[in-house]
């Protein structure tokens, strides 16, 4: 197993303690019984602090939106990894050539094992996602590239049939604008946000670009009821990241 400096997986993982080891799932496959066995070793848990869009964006080296066509698994330095081939690859920053890629993520199927890393977000192949990440994954970050786990991870999708894809974040909620330096998300259901009689925007308060940041949150949810009608279309949220880029320099 190849040995990760503290400073890299910090670059890429806000973490709320210290980061000792990750959780690893393997679950056993049969014809028969699809889930035999659910094996978990876990020696502490680590909470993911929030992070501004901002910060997300500062920290990524690469940014692109690509349709996935395929999925394949491979031993790489130790780890068991999926190789997710994107085809139709628009780039916000971090540009390769050509309109392909592949983005290489820890876990995945071997030897009729499903290995899984907690936490860390899943692809389909014929959905088409955004992704910020440090590369395109590498023994250097223990093939862990998207940054914040599913901070840099947003897919394209339409919310109804027959409708138009809008980027929607890693828990499924459509993004209804950019505020500042963060991201402001439609709740999936009215629990979410119900913190009193009344319908009421959370605010969550995280990690900005120059560390804890409680003027700009990371993130606004908006309950169903408050909801603008306002929606972010791939090509928006591209550019917005270009600009967040350019305003680094």
């Amino acid at each position: 197993m190849s040995k990760l400096n503290r400073r890299d997986l910090l670059g890429l993982l806000p973490l709320r303690q210290a980061f000792t080891t990750w959780r690893l799932v393997t679950i056993f496959l049969s014809a028969a019984v699809p889930l035999i066995t659910v094996l978990a070793t876990v020696a502490s848990a680590t909470e993911l602090i929030p992070m501004t869009f901002g910060a997300t964006v500062r920290k990524a080296k690469l940014g692109f939106a690509g349709t996935v066509d395929g999925l394949s698994y491979r031993r790489a330095d130790g780890f068991v990894v999926t190789d997710v081939h994107f085809s139709n690859v628009k780039y916000s920053h971090g540009n390769r050539p050509g309109t392909t890629l592949v983005l290489t993520v820890q876990g995945g199927r071997m030897d009729g094992k499903l290995y899984m890393v907690d936490g860390l977000p899943s692809f389909n192949s014929g959905e088409r996602y955004i992704v910020l990440a440090g590369d395109q994954g590498s023994a250097r970050n223990w093939y862990l590239p998207i940054i914040g786990f599913t901070q840099g991870f947003f897919s394209a999708k339409a919310e109804r049939p027959g409708g138009s894809p809008v980027v929607h974040d890693a828990d499924g909620r459509p993004i209804i604008g950019l505020h500042g330096k963060h991201l402001a998300v439609l709740s999936r259901s009215r629990g979410e946000t119900k913190t009193s009689r009344k319908p009421e925007i959370v605010r969550e308060y995280g990690l900005g670009e120059r560390g804890l940041d409680r003027v700009e949150p990371a993130t606004e949810v908006y309950p169903p009821e408050t909801d603008p009608g306002s929606r972010v279309s791939e090509e928006e949220f591209l550019r917005a990241i270009q600009q967040l880029k350019a305003s680094e320099k």
